[in-house]
């Protein structure tokens, strides 16, 4: 993975935190509701995995905000 890639899989590993802490939820929550070890979403959230869309859209779904506008909200 290059520098760019890593820096776009933070800021939207970033964008994931900051909703998932909008709607009060913690790391083990947001894991349950996807069926993922909680450690998975630390790495999502600090941009250490690259997702795909699918589970993009997944993770967008259990936190109840479109998928469009948590990828807007990561700034890219």
């Amino acid at each position: 993975m290059n520098t760019g890639e890593k820096k776009i899989l933070k800021k939207i590993g970033e964008a994931i935190k900051r909703e998932r802490e909008n709607k009060k939820l913690t790391q083990e929550e947001l894991a349950e509701k996807l069926k993922l070890a909680r450690t998975t979403i630390t790495r999502i959230e600090a941009g250490g995995i690259n997702i795909g869309v699918l589970r993009f859209v997944e993770i967008a779904g259990a936190l109840n905000v479109n998928a469009s506008e948590l990828l807007k909200n990561s700034g890219r």
